[in-house]
């Protein structure tokens, strides 16, 4: 087998290889996509779930979410007011 023959081989061989790479590669991109587009579906679908859950939770509890927000505002305009009587 002369250089040129073997060069020739080579050469055939790392083309065929370098061709297999690209492909790999372009596998590889296109599977990284497509588990994208489904995380995008997951959290979209995960959204739609919280918000479908927290409206049924409001419309089924309404005075337990009243009474939840006036305990906390309570609270908050209780500890503003002991503050505002303590700087005088």
């Amino acid at each position: 087998m002369d250089f040129q023959s073997l060069f020739y081989a080579l050469g055939s061989l790392f083309l065929i290889l370098g061709i297999l790479a690209m492909i790999a590669f372009l596998f590889i991109l296109y599977k990284a996509y497509q588990a994208m587009q489904k995380m995008q579906q997951d959290v979209f679908d995960f959204k739609e779930n919280m918000v479908e859950k927290v409206t049924t939770f409001v419309s089924s509890k309404p005075t337990l979410i009243a009474s939840s927000i006036g305990a906390g505002l309570s609270s908050i305009l209780m500890r503003k007011m002991r503050d505002m009587f303590r700087r005088k």
